[in-house]
């Protein structure tokens, strides 16, 4: 992001950020100094999030002294930005927001001046040639042909047909139900989640080995994890426990957490040896041993499965998740006080939501079920396993002996005509019967 100002022979200094990964107040301000007319101030919504109030007077103040300031809404984009909401009237800003990364187009951006006229820009051979790389899927060449040249150019026809007919409104409240899906998730994986409530982008959250759990969510075949590496040189803090995971739609982030569930499985467990490199661009997989096998991908939720608004009634999710066999079962199980939501006994009808822990007594003992994904409609056991994670605690083994019942030692043989008697007596018969 700042490489453009960089090769413009533009000083660049870069400000510590808070536990929300926006800019410390205090230490802007101390950077900028008594003249912020001869600074620009790039301030990023990241991941949403809005600026806290010593943020937002520190930006309000080095804007109306006369800094230019410029902010990317590119996490919050299509909804409106959260600082403008928070800035005070007055000050000129710019906003700027990449529209291709959250509408997946092969180009495009949106850039709103601060009160000046901006050029009328077109488009070259070499703009072309990167939207046609777009999307054809090449990124890296897509990339470095716009890393060559500094001059802007307008949005392809492909993006801007595309982006005419989107349904942001939808598009973002599909993300916002993934996202919750998400949370509730990490939650239950007792994972610390560091974007917003609500955020639509994607999901960030911390784990201390981000570059392995990234590692093993891709093996999975999980699209778009990501884990920012320290740059080269870099000597000031770096998030290096940051990992985002996207939002894209409820069905994807079902079979992500899945796949965050096994790879911390894996985390844990010692006495492993390294996993072989993942395959580079352009390098072919390298064959599989005869006679091994891989276990199929568990088929995705379907989409109609999932509650729009994501509620559901608890009687409608246990029967949904095959804890069931019929909504009926479920519905007397909840009348009979057997079903509890988050510590509460719960009546058929109670909603639940991602995150919501339900207890359902089965067969004398409580099986904990924290939901992942609002099913409100009965799917097959592989795909049913996503919507939960399993809490229960471990079933005690109860024997044969401890139930009072006898048990002949193995090995023994067949009981004597004596032993026989004996175990008729015990069980009340007259062993004359059977002679």
């Amino acid at each position: 992001m700042v490489q453009p100002f960089q090769m413009e022979g533009m000083r660049v200094a870069h400000v510590p950020v808070g536990p929300d990964l926006l800019a410390d107040p205090d230490a802007l301000a101390a950077l900028v100094g008594p003249v912020p007319s001869s600074w620009a101030v790039l301030h990023c919504e990241t991941f949403g999030s809005a600026p806290s109030p010593g943020l937002t007077r520190t930006l309000g103040d080095l804007a109306a002294r006369g800094a230019a300031l410029v902010v990317d809404a590119t996490h919050t984009w299509p909804l409106p930005p959260v600082t403008r909401a928070a800035l005070p009237a007055g000050p000129p800003v710019t906003w700027l927001a990449s529209v291709r990364k959250f509408a997946q187009l092969p180009d495009g951006a949106l850039l709103i001046g601060a009160g000046a006229p901006w050029p009328r820009v077109g488009r070259g051979t070499v703009d072309e040639a990167e939207t046609r790389a777009w999307i054809a899927g090449d990124i890296e060449s897509a990339e470095d042909l716009m890393d060559a040249q500094l001059a802007p150019a307008a949005m392809s026809p492909e993006s801007r047909n595309m982006l005419d007919g989107l349904d942001t409104g939808a598009l973002v409240a599909r993300h916002r139900v993934a996202a919750s899906v998400l949370e509730g998730g990490l939650a239950a994986l007792g994972l610390e989640r560091v974007s917003p409530p609500g955020a639509h982008f994607c999901t960030a959250f911390r784990h201390v080995d981000g570059p392995a759990l990234v590692e093993d969510l891709a093996r999975a075949g999980v699209d778009g994890p990501v884990w920012w590496p320290r740059p080269t040189g870099w000597v000031r803090d770096w998030p290096d426990d940051l990992v985002t995971l996207p939002a894209d739609s409820p069905v994807a982030a079902g079979r992500v957490l899945a796949a965050l569930r096994d790879a911390l499985g894996e985390a844990r467990m010692s006495g492993r040896g390294p996993k072989p490199p993942l395959p580079t661009a352009g390098e072919e997989t390298p064959p599989r041993e005869v006679g091994a096998t891989a276990a199929p991908p568990a088929p995705p939720i379907p989409a109609g499965a999932l509650a729009p608004d994501g509620q559901v009634r608890v009687d409608t999710w246990l029967w949904a998740t095959r804890q069931r066999k019929s909504r009926s079962q479920a519905t007397a199980a909840a009348r009979a006080g057997h079903v509890s939501v988050n510590g509460a006994t719960a009546k058929s009808a109670q909603r639940v939501h991602v995150g919501d822990e339900i207890r359902l007594r089965v067969d004398g003992f409580d099986r904990v079920l924290r939901v992942v994904a609002p099913l409100v409609r009965r799917v097959g056991a592989p795909q049913a396993r996503q919507a939960y994670i399993d809490l229960s605690p471990e079933r005690p083994h109860v024997g044969a002996a401890a139930l009072g019942i006898p048990v002949r030692e193995r090995g023994s043989g067949r009981p004597s005509k004596k032993e026989r008697r004996e175990l008729d007596l015990l069980r009340g018969r007259d062993s004359h019967e059977h002679s």
